[in-house]
Order: C-alpha cells, then sequence, then structure tokens
C-alpha cells in the first residue's frame, strides 16, 4: 500500500559547494510542489540548484537574489518529480546565507 503524506521535504540553508539537498530513499518519492528561497545575506547571493540522475547532475535553476529578497517556485500538478533514483543539490555563493524550504508530497511505496 502506497502512503501519501504532505510535508517540509527539506528546510535548511544553502552551502557554498554543490551538495546533496533532497536524497529520497529507495522506495520514496518526492513530488516538490515548491520552492522558497530567502537571501539573508547583506549582498547578492547567486542560487544554483541541480536535479542529479544518479550520473549526472542537471542544472534546473540559476538565479541572483538581492539582499532580503525572496523566491518562490511552484510546480503545479504532480511536482517536479525526485524518486530514490534522484536527488537534488544546491549552492549559493556564501554558505549559510540563503535559506532554502522544500515543500511537498512524499509517496512511500
Amino acid at each position: 500500500m502506497t502512503t501519501i503524506t504532505h510535508e517540509t521535504l527539506y528546510l535548511g540553508q544553502l552551502p557554498s559547494s554543490q551538495t546533496d539537498i533532497y536524497d529520497p530513499a529507495s522506495g520514496v518519492t518526492g513530488c516538490v510542489h515548491n520552492i522558497t528561497l530567502h537571501n539573508i545575506n547583506s549582498t547578492a547571493e547567486t542560487v544554483e540548484l541541480w536535479k542529479h540522475n544518479g550520473t549526472t547532475a542537471y542544472q534546473i535553476l540559476k538565479a541572483s537574489l538581492a539582499t532580503n529578497e525572496t523566491l518562490i517556485i511552484d510546480y503545479i500538478n504532480d511536482g517536479l518529480v525526485v524518486d530514490g533514483a534522484h536527488k537534488l543539490q544546491g549552492k549559493t555563493t556564501t554558505a549559510s546565507k540563503v535559506t532554502i524550504d522544500i515543500s511537498g508530497s512524499k509517496l512511500v511505496l
């Protein structure tokens, strides 16, 4: 039986090097409904996100956020699907200066 829950899939601050930020376990599929990014630094930050398929990281976002700027990305329908064979990675210019909140549904098979 499949269990579906709506939850925060990840909440934290981005590092300054490309790092895994959401990596669901085998048998789990995350459906990302929105990603909120907020720059708390006193200078602009460049944020980059990738979807990794186990072999290659594909960039899905590169955005510059001004001081105190918030960017909300909404994914419609099923959302951005991240199953056990995929993961999301991210980084920003200065570590611990951009907060990221990934919200969505988690399907456990």
